[in-house]
């Protein structure tokens, strides 16, 4: 597992400037970063996004050729954006793309992905018990005591 931070002092990510990084499991983007260019993360698949891009700007989306991100990760990685941009990036072009996009940055991000921890209970957003999961904000608690919230579409 590897994960790839980029530095608060870049503005700019050009085309293909991470394209084929094959290995990465987490890319975090910084919010001083102004465009990211066409297949600059493409060429593979990421379970982990992380932006922290406080106004999301437009980025080429799953169904282009030239896509920002492949359309795996589009279809499977989680998107973790900052609290309160959550709307934000669900409107913005190629950002709403994302199947799975959760609000606020991930604490644990060595344990994404890991099969071993198992959901225990899932409750809708006012605090009822449910069994399947519908559309809108899940809590799940975890077998370990976690909690997690999953946007359902």
């Amino acid at each position: 597992m590897s994960s790839l931070t980029i530095s608060n002092s870049v503005t700019y990510i050009g085309n293909d400037a991470f394209y084929d990084c094959k290995g990465l499991n987490t890319v975090t983007i910084p919010n001083s970063v102004t465009y990211i260019g066409e297949r600059a993360f493409d060429g593979w698949d990421l379970p982990t996004v992380v932006s922290k891009i406080e106004k999301p700007f437009a980025i080429v989306g799953k169904m282009k050729y030239e896509r920002t991100f492949s359309q795996n990760t589009f279809n499977n990685a989680t998107l973790y954006v900052p609290l309160g941009t959550i709307s934000d990036y669900k409107t913005t072009e190629g950002w709403k793309d994302f199947l799975f996009i959760e609000e606020g940055l991930p604490t644990g991000i060595n344990n994404v992905g890991d099969n071993t921890i198992k959901e225990n209970k899932r409750y809708t957003i006012d605090g009822k018990i449910i069994n399947s999961p519908p559309k809108g904000i899940n809590i799940i608690q975890m077998e370990n005591g976690t909690i997690q919230k999953r946007i359902i579409k």
